[in-house]
């Protein structure tokens, strides 16, 4: 197999790209032909990546959940069509027909009906609640589609099928995923907590582009999962991941030192990579890429006429891709430490191409004028939030009125506290800012994912505060509504 300037071209792309480092594994034919790391794990003190370099693999993390799953479907312990409830007592959807009819299999194709719903935990929220907690908290997330209507990417239902292991197995989920699949693979540098990543002697810092000057590189901030796990929370290296690479390719077995050992069946494996429902996630078209579909844990693609399977994952400061081509046999992994890069998917198509012996394809330049849009309409966004700000205006009430704690039983708690001409806001301890807009609107401030959010306060007719609504999940296509508590209950709560 050859590769030709391959390293070359990484080097390139990281310098295209603004991103301080990835590691890259690929194997073929069983083999590992490249495990390597490139430029930076921690920028500031320029230590160098490495292929054992610690890094978050975010939701790549869902293959693994959907691969627990399926061991305990050999063991006959569940199913793939058995009505959730049947292994969680008293789960509930907001759509009754969910409800009583949502199972593993359309929890990881994603098609609930569910929106993502993804600011009730991300940021640190999720750590404020518990497993069982979160998933007693979404029969209070309205569905935007009917139940099995379309796929829409889901982390809360992921969380979900987590927790199913852990119902049917008797063991967390971590536990049971170290054992069942970690141990046998020798991933033994693999974790789920970043505070586990951070003992690692090499471990990578998280980086982001402060996109208002040049996409100048930036430190970020580490960002434990908690409650969705499942959905998103495993670290590994390249190394490491060389194994998982092995074990998909070889339909559920894994071969070490001359001994295989079968993880699942071969039968799960094909189940896991049929398509169950066609998907439209990315914005674009590129014509490499066609047929794109959600199997069980895995999205299904083909690339210039081979069947590809691959699953991505982006958590705060990293940005991770997982991908294989079985009709050559390969597998590659691509972990970076950049905030939402599209570095991984331009390095995948470039090493197919390779390959594939295709005519090279400038995938930087590709990908990167298609953010260009994305960022260019979002900028937009913002700019008619900002520019519809009516001048002159105040508030109806004094600003202490607007102070309390304000409640949804799936999001949880705003508590709001003036602080100077602002609001402190603590949301399900998770800091974030409210700043006066206009009337009674108000902009939410989330700092740390740089979304300012139009909120507004609705009065009663005693000219009380009764509420504040927060568009929190755009698919909705309505707010979020936080009721106030009771002023004496706001005391004992503050």
């Amino acid at each position: 197999m050859e590769l030709g300037d391959l390293r070359k071209f990484i080097e390139e792309s990281l310098e295209f790209w603004k991103v301080p480092g990835v590691a890259v594994s690929i194997v073929k034919d069983g083999e590992v032909i490249l495990s390597e790391g490139f430029g930076y794990k921690d920028l500031e003190n320029k230590k160098k990546m490495t292929a054992d370099t610690v890094l978050p693999i975010g939701s790549a993390t869902k293959s693994f959940t959907a691969m627990a799953a399926a061991i305990l479907i050999d063991e006959e312990k569940m199913t793939w069509d058995t009505p959730i409830n049947e292994y969680i007592p008293g789960f509930k959807m907001f759509d009754p027909v969910a409800s009583a009819n949502v199972n593993i299999r359309d929890m990881l194709c994603h098609r609930t009906g569910l929106p993502r719903h993804d600011l009730m935990w991300a940021g640190g929220t999720g750590l404020s609640f518990t497993r069982e907690d979160l998933i007693r908290r979404v029969r209070y997330l309205e569905n935007n589609a009917g139940f099995r209507e379309k796929s829409q990417y889901q982390n809360h239902m992921l969380a979900t099928v987590g927790h199913a292991v852990e119902k049917v197995s008797g063991k967390s989920w971590e536990d049971f995923v170290k054992e069942k699949i970690f141990k046998p693979l020798g991933m033994n540098s693999s974790n789920f907590h970043v505070a586990d990543s951070q003992k690692a002697a090499d471990h990578g810092m998280p980086y982001r582009h402060d996109l208002k000057n040049d996409f100048e590189i930036k430190p970020a901030e580490f960002m434990e999962l908690g409650a969705p796990g499942p959905a998103g929370s495993i670290n590994s290296t390249v190394n490491d991941m060389t194994n998982w690479i092995k074990l998909m390719l070889g339909k559920g077995a894994f071969t070490s030192a001359g001994k295989e050992v079968r993880v699942v069946s071969e039968e799960r494996v094909t189940e896991m990579l049929t398509p169950q429902m066609h998907i439209s996630l990315l914005p674009w078209e590129f014509p490499e890429h066609q047929f794109l579909t959600c199997g069980m844990g895995w999205f299904l693609d083909i690339y210039r006429g081979h069947r590809c399977f691959e699953h991505g994952g982006n958590v705060t400061g990293f940005t991770a891709l997982v991908s294989m081509m079985p009709d050559q046999n390969m597998g590659i992994c691509i972990l970076a430490n950049m905030n939402s890069t599209f570095i991984n998917h331009a390095l995948v198509d470039a090493i197919y191409d390779r390959v594939l012996g295709a005519e090279k394809t400038d995938w930087n330049e590709r990908y990167f004028a298609e953010i260009k849009k994305l960022l260019d309409q979002m900028q937009e966004g913002k700019d008619a939030v900002a520019n519809s700000r009516v001048e002159g205006t105040k508030p109806s009430l004094d600003s202490a009125a607007y102070e309390g704690v304000y409640e949804h039983p799936g999001y949880g708690t705003l508590t709001i506290v003036q602080a100077g001409e602002e609001y402190d806001v603590d949301f399900n301890g998770n800091k974030l800012r409210l700043k006066h807009q206009h009337y009674d609107q108000f902009l939410l401030c989330l700092d740390r994912f740089e979304y300012e959010l139009p909120s507004r306060f609705t009065l009663n007719a005693a000219a009380q505060v009764e509420s504040i609504s927060v568009p929190f999940e755009g698919a909705l296509g309505k707010d979020i509504v936080f009721t106030k508590k009771a002023e004496e209950k706001a005391e004992e709560n503050a």
